[in-house]
């Protein structure tokens, strides 16, 4: 299996994404994956998911994984720096989900809203306070 290592300095990113395929790959940051709209297939450490729309992935640092769509997809992905997950950082980088997909009835209704201002712009003070 071939596969890259992302930069281990990768800013946070938090956007919207349409029809995402992306190959194997790992990095030190959590990242997670809300499907918003159609089906895809999210692979962790050689373990397929099928996500269906509202499941949402946890990916863990240092876990491989890609991503595959089966059609078209609209899903929100938040890659969060290592930094802002403060006394957790070193706990989250010794473990691996059991299950990493939350499936769509389980997702907390704050997730996906949290997902979304994260991918708006911030207001300059929210923007100083939080990511400064």
């Amino acid at each position: 299996m071939q596969f890259f290592y992302e930069h281990p300095s990768l800013p946070s990113i938090a956007r919207r994404t349409h029809s995402l395929d992306f190959p194997t790959h790992l990095h030190q940051q959590p990242e997670l994956y809300h499907l918003l709209e159609g089906t895809a297939i999210v692979t962790v450490d050689r373990e397929t998911y099928r996500l269906e729309a509202g499941d949402l992935a946890v990916i863990l640092p240092h876990r491989l994984h890609s991503y595959a769509r089966v059609g078209e997809t609209l899903a929100q992905l938040c890659i969060a720096e290592l930094s802002l997950l403060g006394e957790y950082a070193p706990v989250l980088m010794r473990h691996a989900c059991a299950d990493p997909v939350v499936r769509a009835p389980d997702v907390h209704p704050d997730i996906p809203h949290s997902l979304e201002a994260l991918s708006g712009p911030l207001p300059e003070p929210l923007a100083k306070a939080y990511l400064a």
